[in-house]
């Protein structure tokens, strides 16, 4: 059963995009060519992209596309046979990637350390991409790689990260600014004598 996502279906119309196809390129270099691990990774990626756009509300979402997510997360995913062969290790994975998303979102609108932490944790999900392309490994008998692939996918990953957090930390000083309650300006009385 192929459960990678299609190029030609109307919720992958976006899979055009140099950097979807980059990501989906860069999946099947570090799953080794297991399209198992690569088909298991796009589809995690893209049910935590509708779910951010619902969460958010800054992209419109189709019935399809939403049905679509849900067809990935209760059928495609649970059938994966690395899910299925690593489902100890996945299940509470995915859970604690989808708390921290969670979490995330609740810290977002805190202070500035809160703010920070919710751009960190939004990357929960990651983790749950790396133990996948370590199964693939696995399952090709390199589990020696793990550290050194693991290393060239976080880098790969992060890429445009420091901009991002740059950014992040300009938009927070603005903020901060812009809610900064204004000095109050005491009218000097003039020093003049009235007549």
């Amino acid at each position: 059963m192929n459960i990678s996502l299609v190029k030609d279906e109307p919720e992958w119309k976006e899979a055009e995009d140099k950097e979807v196809l980059r990501v989906r390129e860069m999946l099947e270099g570090f799953c080794l060519g297991d399209e198992n691990a690569v088909n298991l990774c796009e589809n995690f990626i893209y049910i935590s992209h509708l779910w951010d756009d619902l969460q958010d509300k800054d992209k419109e979402r189709t019935p399809r596309e939403i049905n679509v997510a849900f067809c990935k997360a209760l059928g495609q995913i649970p059938m994966s046979p690395i899910y299925q062969a690593n489902v100890a290790q996945m299940a509470p994975l995915t859970l604690i990637a989808a708390n921290t998303w969670r979490i995330a979102n609740r810290l977002e609108s805190g202070n500035a350390d809160d703010k920070i932490g919710s751009l960190i944790l939004r990357n929960g999900l990651l983790h749950l991409i790396y133990f996948i392309i370590m199964c693939a490994g696995a399952a090709h008998n390199k589990p020696e790689w793990a550290i050194d692939i693991g290393e060239q996918f976080f880098r790969d990953m992060f890429k445009g990260y420091a901009k991002q957090y740059w950014d992040f930390l300009e938009e927070l000083d603005e903020k901060e600014r812009q809610q900064a309650p204004k000095p109050v300006v005491k009218k000097r009385q003039s020093r003049r004598k009235k007549d």
